[in-house]
């Protein structure tokens, strides 16, 4: 699940990944915190992207699609 909170916490938008990682979302613009939290069973993701005091991963969103790759580092 691939999450979106707006950096005054007041909106959350969630996506959950299909099989191949790709999700889609539709997140107001403006920039966002995203976290990132693994599938039941299977890949293994670090806890710190889960939360989003701590996962350290910003987007700015702006109008219209967009394609938004996302790197974790373990």
């Amino acid at each position: 699940t691939v999450g979106f909170t707006s950096k005054d916490g007041k909106t959350t938008v969630s996506a959950t990944a299909d099989d191949d990682g790709k999700y889609k979302a539709k997140v107001p613009a403006g920039e966002h915190v995203l976290t990132v939290a693994p599938p039941e069973k299977g890949l293994k993701i670090p806890a710190k992207y889960g939360d989003p005091k701590t996962s350290g991963l910003t987007i700015t969103v702006k109008a219209g699609q967009q394609t938004f790759d996302i790197n974790l580092v373990q």
